[in-house]
């Protein structure tokens, strides 16, 4: 027993030392963090989404959303997601969604296009 055991720890010994002195390069990894979120890519004005934060883009440059909006049919967007639709149930903008002016919600998970209009 005691010369399996020699043998075996002598076999894993020569393996180990055989692949180190195959290993002559040395692998580095960097780790980059931030603070700030990730850039969104957004090709059309509207509201969208993105690491809990609302983003607003007009003529083509998007930012932050810091304060409630309201859109010319009545619908306001608030900075936290909810878009408000008078008359109706509240709706929450959610990753990966795209409200446009006009009010039309694009659902990022499923396409779905829904026209929100407030109650007449």
């Amino acid at each position: 027993m005691k010369t399996t055991t020699y043998s075996s720890l002598a076999l894993i010994f020569a393996l180990a030392g055989a692949s180190a002195s195959f290993g002559d390069t040395v692998v580095q990894t960097t780790v980059v963090t931030t603070t700030s979120p990730a850039a969104v890519v957004v090709v059309r004005d509207g509201f969208t989404e993105s690491f809990a934060q609302v983003m607003i883009t007009r003529n083509g440059t998007t930012r932050v959303m810091q304060d409630a909006m309201k859109l010319r049919n009545g619908i306001v967007v608030r900075p936290d997601g909810v878009i408000i639709v008078p008359g109706k149930m509240n709706r929450s903008l959610r990753s990966g969604d795209w409200l446009s002016f006009d009010g039309t919600l694009t659902r990022g998970d499923n396409g779905k296009v829904e026209a929100l209009r407030p109650a007449s």
